[in-house]
């Protein structure tokens, strides 16, 4: 069962399309096709009992942002798949 806070989107500007997430998967669809551009994905790398909670994009970076229900932030290429090329845990202990 999907967590209530999984999950997310996110305007790719780059290619013209969605990220989307339920949370374990990540796909991203074309705005003109509304049809998959890249098939899903699994969502947080590495982390099986992570879930995807948010979706963004920097811009400034040409890439794409995911958040994680264990507080991790992850700067990703808009490549087919997505590579991780960056992982932060953002929670304060």
């Amino acid at each position: 069962m999907a967590q209530p806070y999984a999950g997310g989107t996110a305007w790719d500007p780059i290619r013209n399309g969605v990220w989307i997430s339920n949370g374990a998967l990540l796909a991203r669809r074309r705005s003109e096709h509304l049809r998959l551009h890249l098939p899903a994905v699994a969502g947080a790398a590495g982390c099986r009992q992570c879930r995807v909670t948010g979706l963004g994009n920097a811009l400034r970076h040409q890439s794409g942002v995911m958040l994680d229900s264990f507080g991790n932030l992850y700067q990703m290429t808009y490549a087919c798949p997505p590579a991780v090329t960056a992982i932060c845990n953002t929670v304060c202990r």
